[in-house]
């Protein structure tokens, strides 16, 4: 049995050999979201996801995620909603790659998780991807609006959970590069061709305004045993 015809799918009369077919015992029409996971207990076959359109930025929200994923019918709807008349309408979702498609670059069938709509290109990254986002509840990444300067530039808000320090210590190495030896023994793929050496340090001391009478100039290092000389220096000036 196919749950949707692929002959005339716009009319109803193509799914009325399909009446009895699925269970609706103890769901009231028009179906509700809440109504959903007892048509799947009742239809052991069949997993439903629900997505709906958000207002506020065109994108998608998830309104029902089945946990039921392995089922051998797999339905995705899109509820849409008249906010003038307050009513509601399922429409099958044809094809999510679709759906979806202003999302990706990629130029060809896209494969979407249901869990977060995240789109991928091949179908062997998704499953990967699905063992992980799977035992999470559903989630959406919400993209922030080009067109709104306070959504796209980043601010710390959170000034209440800051907390006064009378002082804090800045410091800054310099490195070279040096060609590091591979290593024989090492069953790695990756292949280090360089390693960073440290070569000396700058360090400084900054106190709030009313204490800057505690302020010591810079001090700065160049030489061997760089790190050591550092942490001696914090353990015995900054003591």
């Amino acid at each position: 049995m196919s749950l949707f015809t692929q002959n005339n799918p716009c009319n109803d009369y193509s799914y009325r050999k399909y009446k009895n077919t699925l269970n609706f015992e103890g769901i009231s029409f028009p179906v509700q979201i809440k109504d959903i996971k007892k048509f799947e207990k009742e239809n052991a076959d069949i997993s439903v996801n629900v997505l709906s359109i958000n207002p506020d930025n065109n994108g998608f929200c998830i309104e029902h995620q089945s946990s039921e994923h392995h089922r051998p019918h797999n339905v995705n709807l899109l509820l849409i909603h008249d906010p003038q008349s307050e009513l509601k309408h399922y429409v099958w979702i044809k094809n999510m790659s679709r759906l979806v498609s202003d999302r990706t670059n990629h130029n060809g069938k896209s494969f979407v998780c249901n869990n977060c709509l995240y789109v991928f290109s091949h179908q062997h990254v998704l499953n990967s991807h699905i063992l992980y986002c799977s035992t999470h509840a559903a989630q959406q990444i919400c993209y922030p609006d080009a067109n709104n300067h306070d959504q796209c530039t980043l601010k710390f808000k959170d000034h209440d959970k800051q907390h006064p320090i009378p002082f804090f210590i800045v410091c800054d190495f310099e490195s070279f590069l040096t060609p590091s030896e591979p290593d024989p023994n090492s069953t790695s793929k990756t292949i280090v061709l360089d390693e960073h050496r440290v070569s000396g340090f700058c360090c400084y001391r900054v106190y709030q305004p009313n204490m800057t009478q505690h302020e010591t100039p810079p001090t700065v290092y160049s030489g061997i045993d760089v790190m050591d000389r550092f942490y001696e220096h914090i353990k015995v000036d900054y003591k």
